[in-house]
Parts: C-alpha cells; structure tokens; sequence
C-alpha cells in the first residue's frame, strides 16, 4: 500500500527506484563527458601538423642540450682520470723518495699540476 507522502511500503522497490534515477543520471553525465571530449580533441589536421612540428622543435632542442652535457660529462672524466693519475704518481714519487730511489724532480712534479689545474679549471668554465 502506498503512503500518504507517496514513498511504498517495499523497501526493495523504493531501492530499485533509486537505482533506476542513479543510473539515468550516470549515463546522462557520462553522454556529456563524450561529448565535451569529443568537441576538445577534434582538432582539424592543421593544428595537429602544427602542434607535431612544435613538438619536433622542442624534441631536437633537448637533444642539442642532451649532447652538450654528454660533452661535459666526458670532459670532467677525463680531468678526474688525470688527477687520479697525476696523485698517485707524485704518491709514488714519495714513496721512491721516502726508499731512497732517485727522486723525480721538482720541476716534473711542478709540470704535472699544472697540467692537472689547467684541465680542471677547463672543464670548469666550460660546465
């Protein structure tokens, strides 16, 4: 029997009423989210060729700087290989010294970090 306010007395039926109103209403929501979708991607072929060209710009842009860090990378590993090298001959050196073997020379020693400090300060300016 119904109800003066119009609500039944089955609670299921009120339920599947309720269901019926939830599921129109998703489907009218999700229709209008196509179509909103479908007006933001239709794009003509134009505006694509454009915006593929732009993209293509931006892509060979970071590759340029993409090289440009390589560069650098390997110029630092090179300036960090010649310091290794460059300490641990004049660690050797002291060692000879420190056994008595015949010393390497000032000015070869001088010569080597010069060198060193020349090729970090390069590799400094050109980060």
């Amino acid at each position: 029997m119904p109800r003066p306010g119009g609500a039944c007395d089955d609670p299921f039926a009120a339920f599947l009423a309720e269901q019926r109103e939830r599921d129109a209403e998703r489907v009218t929501n999700q229709a209008a989210k196509k179509a909103k979708a479908g007006t933001a991607t239709s794009a003509g072929p134009k505006e694509m060729t454009e915006d593929i060209a732009a993209l293509k710009k931006e892509l060979d842009a970071k590759n340029a700087e993409c090289a440009a860090l390589k560069y650098q990378v390997q110029e630092l590993q090179q300036v960090s290989i010649s310091a290794v090298e460059a300490h641990d001959k004049t660690q050797e050196n002291l060692s000879a010294n420190a056994s008595g073997l015949p010393k390497t020379s000032y000015s070869q020693l001088h010569e080597a970090m010069v060198n060193n400090y020349s090729l970090a300060e390069k590799a400094h300016f050109t980060i």
